[in-house]
């Protein structure tokens, strides 16, 4: 009788410990799943320039989901650097072993920022980025590596021209470990993108534009793991082949009305949504 006590006992400690293991796994799940909601909230609005436009479009989307509640606020300027506070209330189920507590929800909350300007760096070596590790020189054009490589800044006027697009391939990959490059920054006064100029590039996931650019070549962007992209409004003509094979690609902002840009090509990106901010 000793025995079958203690077995059972055991079978109900045991049954307890997974219990609360499997609880605990799951809470932090749902952290997890939260943190990488926001992070993707966040990386939209600065990608599409803190546009209104976007940040409603997001509010909604999230709201009218019905499970994560967001709110994303104006914060603090300073200087030319406008800051978006981000809230994100997220659920969070309760153990079922809590006193009185029958998989009761209660909420956590995320909060983050999203930020633009400054970004477009007039002396690199002076910015938040430090020194420059390498310095390439493409005609007019200056490309500077921060940050062990992961950070590549293009300063100077006029049209970057591709010196590698005959072999398919870019200065980035030939010259400058491309595969290191997780962040592109085009300074203000360049005007073209050349065929190729960022293909390939596997781990860059983020691409800030001028004001100043007016044509992108194709293929510029094939390849590449972006989510969104942010497109100035000088950008009158965009067709799907300078995207190609950028399976992750969402959405396409463009800072612009509809009736001014010519889209042709899209049919092979048919869930990568345009979004036009002037309209």
């Amino acid at each position: 009788m000793k025995q079958l006590i203690e077995m059972y006992v055991s079978i109900l400690v045991i049954m307890c410990i997974v219990c609360i293991s499997s609880q605990m796994v799951f809470t932090h799940t749902q952290l997890q799943q939260a943190r990488e909601y926001s992070q993707f909230v966040t990386e939209k609005m600065e990608n599409s320039n803190l546009s209104p436009v976007a940040k409603q479009k997001l509010e909604d989307i999230t709201n009218n989901n019905g499970y994560y509640k967001l709110k994303i606020e104006e914060s603090d300027t300073s200087g030319d650097k406008t800051s978006y506070h981000i809230r994100l209330k997220y659920p969070v189920v309760e153990p079922f072993f809590a006193p009185f507590n029958s998989n009761k929800i209660s909420y956590g909350v995320i909060n983050t920022y999203a930020s633009v300007g400054n970004n477009e760096v007039e002396n690199a070596s002076g910015s938040a980025l430090g020194e420059a590790e390498t310095t390439k020189t493409v005609g007019d054009i200056t490309i500077k590596t921060y940050r062990s490589g992961t950070v590549a800044v293009l300063s100077g006027s006029g049209e970057f021209v591709n010196t590698y697009k005959g072999d398919e391939s870019n200065i980035f990959l030939e010259e400058l470990d491309g595969e290191n490059i997780e962040k592109i920054i085009v300074n203000k006064g360049i005007t073209k993108l050349d065929t190729f100029t960022f293909a390939k590039l596997d781990n860059l996931t983020s691409i800030t534009l001028p004001s100043t650019l007016e044509t992108i070549g194709n293929r510029c962007f094939e390849g590449l793991y972006i989510t969104s992209i942010h497109i100035p409004g000088n950008v009158t003509s965009l067709n799907g082949n300078m995207f190609k094979n950028c399976e992750e690609l969402s959405v396409i902002y463009v800072n612009n009305k509809k009736e001014n840009v010519e889209t042709e090509d899209f049919d092979d990106l048919e869930d990568t949504e345009i979004v036009f901010l002037q309209d």
